[in-house]
């Protein structure tokens, strides 16, 4: 997930440092990857504008997606990341059709997502 940012000074393009996070405004308009919960308090109650960006292409995941995008896509689908990072380790966490619905066991344990044995359906 990405976000943009607008400044509520009209036309700012400079640098601006909060903290650990540095955004660079061109025009009033800057994006980020990640903003910190506190970070992005800060700006909402300072008079800056944040929304979230979707970053996903269209279709399924695949080798030409970002890290980003596919983690974004992993956590959206309710499958853990399990300390993978690389894009080839996060794409190996994508079910394939070979393993059945990705929706329907997208966690690999053997079971419908979020339900446990002996659950009712």
């Amino acid at each position: 997930m990405s976000f943009k940012i607008t400044s509520p000074v009209k036309g700012f393009s400079e640098p601006s440092v909060f903290g650990p996070l540095t955004i660079t405004f061109v025009d009033g308009v800057a994006e980020a990857e990640e903003i910190p919960a506190g970070i992005l308090a800060y700006l909402e109650r300072t008079g800056y504008t944040v929304e979230e960006v979707s970053t996903q292409p269209d279709g399924a995941p695949d080798e030409s997606w970002t890290a980003s995008q596919l983690k974004d896509w992993l956590t959206g689908h309710g499958i853990e990341l399990k300390g993978a990072k690389k894009k080839a380790e996060l794409l190996a966490l994508i079910p394939t059709e070979a393993d059945g619905n990705a929706d329907a066991d997208a966690d690999g344990d053997g079971d419908a997502e979020g339900k446990e044995e002996g659950d009712a359906a």
